[in-house]
């Protein structure tokens, strides 16, 4: 009966973080509808910008199964993001290049990272999740909670160097913000651990101090993929303290069948919603709240069809218990939670 009641509350988490996945995805596509209109000074995307990847990084690192084979971890976490990225990847790129809308060359799908812009540009994001989450599998089994923050305190520093005197250098696949983006995954795993025990009005109020810098107009906000990092330090506590405070409350609102979808689906709408958007208003289809809908919508339907076959769900999804049987006995996949780190994200 313990064991029955343990899963049932693990269950109840996971479907609460879900939540929280979705209502960062429905941040993500709101933003980028807005950029896309030329409104970056938009107040409502300066907000979303403080936290919404950040969120996903911390979320990768809060889910996270530390794993001291890091070759085992290696080929399941390629197995599990890579294959759906390329798959996306070649297949908007064949499908933009055939269509005449996009003129880039095979050589920025090599390169990755900032080098993919227009209809692939969300696609930075994944490549650098994996590095991230092979970084901080190592740091988090080698060290102890003090080295994990002293190591994430470096990357942050080294991170702001980029970010002042780097900021026009393109890296391939995104690795400098990888340096950006450990501190926030390892900022994750500690909250699981510790994060009961920390003082939660402290963060709401730091929380609440961000978004009050970014309301006067301070630029407390992450560009992540060009390396914008917002005020040092503050952006990043701020961020982190926001996430924080969603995660905190997500657990005391009732569950949201329709947000759960949106969360389980976040990584499908990533990669799709994008390309669906811009090609609405390419098309003569402007108004926003459509091009919203649509690429919200759209990709959960597609993620929804995905999930009945097995194939679909090894290949587009990244399904580990599904590539077994494609794989067989090169790797064997984690314990199977759902596959909840399917979106690390």
């Amino acid at each position: 009966m313990t064991l029955k009641i343990a899963k049932q509350q693990a269950a109840s988490r996971y479907a609460q973080i879900d939540m929280l996945k979705g209502f960062g995805i429905i941040c993500v596509v709101v933003a980028h509808v807005i950029v896309l209109d030329q409104d970056f000074d938009s107040l409502t995307v300066r907000l979303i910008y403080m936290f919404h990847m950040p969120l996903f990084f911390f979320l990768s690192g809060y889910l996270s199964s530390l794993r001291i084979n890091y070759w085992q971890f290696f080929i399941e976490k390629s197995a599990q993001f890579l294959i759906p990225y390329f798959i996306y990847l070649l297949t908007i790129f064949f499908i933009v290049r055939f269509t005449g809308t996009s003129n880039q060359g095979m050589s920025r799908l090599v390169l990755g990272g900032g080098y993919l812009t227009g209809y692939l540009g969300v696609f930075w994001f994944v490549p650098c999740l994996f590095l991230t989450q092979q970084f901080c599998n190592l740091i988090l089994t080698k060290f102890n909670t003090s080295g994990i923050v002293l190591i994430g305190i470096i990357c942050l520093l080294i991170s702001y160097v980029n970010d002042w005197y780097f900021d026009e250098m393109i890296f391939p696949y995104g690795v400098n913000v990888v340096l950006a983006a450990v501190p926030v995954y390892c900022f994750g795993n500690l909250y699981r651990k510790f994060g009961t025990e920390w003082n939660q009005m402290l963060i709401v109020i730091i929380a609440v101090a961000g978004i009050c810098l970014t309301v006067y107009g301070f630029p407390n906000y992450y560009n992540m993929k060009v390396a914008f990092y917002g005020i040092p330090f503050v952006t990043f506590l701020s961020g982190l303290a926001i996430i924080a405070a969603l995660l905190f409350f997500v657990f005391k609102f009732p569950s949201s069948a329709l947000l759960s979808a949106f969360g389980k689906a976040s990584l499908v709408i990533m990669y799709l919603h994008q390309g669906l958007q811009i090609a609405l208003r390419d098309h003569g289809y402007a108004d926003p709240n459509l091009r919203i809908a649509v690429a919200l919508l759209l990709p959960i339907l597609f993620y929804l069809a995905a999930n009945q076959w097995s194939i679909s769900r090894a290949l587009l999804l990244g399904s580990l218990s599904d590539q077994k049987s494609f794989l067989g006995k090169i790797y064997k996949p984690v314990s199977i939670k759902r596959d909840k780190e399917q979106v690390g994200m």
